[in-house]
């Protein structure tokens, strides 16, 4: 009892929430395991160790053995983990909450992370069927955080292919320009393009500064084509190949090759359409992007926030929201197209998409809380889909 008598106090004072709790105490649970885990880690290091050897690049593997190296670390600042069911009639939710030690690296920069309103969520048209929302205060410093992914994915591309370090260089520079020009707020939708039936994704990036954005983008996309030819990827890329007012339109188009049945199915994404404009950077793709970057830059609020799955989402009370996510299963499996088949879409023709499932991830001082969000309508979209696909078969 007396080794234990710090937590068994802890837990004796804590109140559960709502329909069901579950309170763990990280730090108790890493003392008892820490030898463990250093096992565990060790092995996992060792083995990508002798795996990288077998590529011409093993010198750059640095990166893999930082990331295994972090995870203890990461895990002596994380105090606990609560994790909490709610159940109504409307629906079930279910929230992760991690919680970090005081005065700690981790909680410091969790207590950094501040959510703004998700201004471009109003841009989305009312057929969309998924989408990602992100959105940083000026005081997060989100560009900080989105230079340390930039240097994680140039890591691990190094990792794997032979890259002129030059070259890495100048890709390193013009995307830190850009990413100096974003505003933190982004927004990833899939939806019909006008005039289409199957579904494609688009991107929009909130920008401080047009002119300056455009510039950097140009240099990123030139010294981006350089190394990716140089790691014998065909990338071309033509500049202001149209216009959407006065605003030039980048293409691009990646090609592999000869083209499996596999890669067919995806070669809409092969190619993409960027214009920078009215405090925005979007990205469509195909080459029938055109309405899609028209529809974005005339960006009509069409009532897409104000539909139920999107009310029901943003108002679930996660404290200090910086991003919400949605896909509604039953939309997707309908409209989705690879290749110009879709298995589903004559059995589910006709059935009214209810509901879908939801993701908010905020913060509370030093508590990050992730919530899945399963509503009530989605769970009678999917025995409606089990029943036709039962009765198709």
């Amino acid at each position: 009892f007396s080794t234990h008598k710090a937590f068994l106090n802890q837990l004796a004072g804590h109140r559960f929430k709502k329909a069901g709790s579950v309170f763990v105490s990280l730090d108790n649970v890493y003392l008892a395991e820490q030898e463990e885990i250093d096992k565990m880690i060790s092995k996992a290091k060792a083995q990508t160790k002798n795996d990288l050897a077998k590529l011409p690049t093993a010198d750059t593997s640095g990166v893999i053995s930082d990331f295994l190296d972090s995870i203890p670390d990461v895990a002596k600042q994380l105090g606990s983990a609560e994790f909490i069911l709610n159940v109504n009639p409307s629906g079930i939710g279910l929230n992760f909450q991690f919680t970090a030690k005081d005065d700690t690296s981790l909680a410091k920069t969790w207590s950094q992370l501040q959510g703004a309103e998700h201004a471009l969520l109003k841009k989305a048209p009312i057929d969309t069927v998924a989408f990602g929302s992100v959105a940083f205060s000026p005081s997060s410093k989100s560009t900080k955080l989105q230079k340390s992914l930039l240097d994680f994915s140039l890591q691990m591309i190094k990792t794997f292919n032979k890259v002129d370090p030059k070259l890495a260089k100048k890709v390193e520079e013009g995307a830190t320009a850009f990413l100096e020009q974003m505003t933190g707020h982004f927004l990833a939708i899939v939806h019909p393009y006008p005039g289409s039936n199957g579904l494609l994704p688009s991107i929009i990036t909130g920008i401080k500064d047009v002119d300056r954005a455009r510039l950097a983008f140009d240099k990123n996309t030139k010294a981006s084509n350089e190394m990716l030819t140089a790691m014998q990827m065909g990338v071309s890329s033509g500049f202001s190949q149209y216009k959407i007012g006065d605003a030039p339109v980048t293409v691009q188009k990646t090609n592999y090759g000869s083209a499996s049945p596999m890669m067919a199915m995806f070669s809409a994404l092969m190619e993409t359409h960027t214009v920078i404009a009215k405090g925005m950077s979007i990205v469509a793709y195909g080459a029938d992007a055109k309405p899609e970057l028209e529809r974005a830059i005339k960006g009509a609020d069409e009532g897409f926030t104000k539909t139920v799955d999107v009310k029901r989402l943003l108002g679930e009370g996660v404290s200090n929201a910086f991003l919400y996510a949605f896909i509604s299963p039953v939309k997707l499996m309908q409209r989705v197209s690879l290749g110009g088949m879709n298995p589903f879409a004559a059995t589910l023709t006709g059935l009214q998409a209810q509901g879908g499932l939801g993701f908010v991830l905020g913060v509370d001082d030093s508590t990050l809380d992730f919530l899945i969000d399963v509503p009530t309508a989605l769970l009678k979209d999917g025995m409606a889909v089990f029943t036709r696909i039962k009765g198709g078969m």
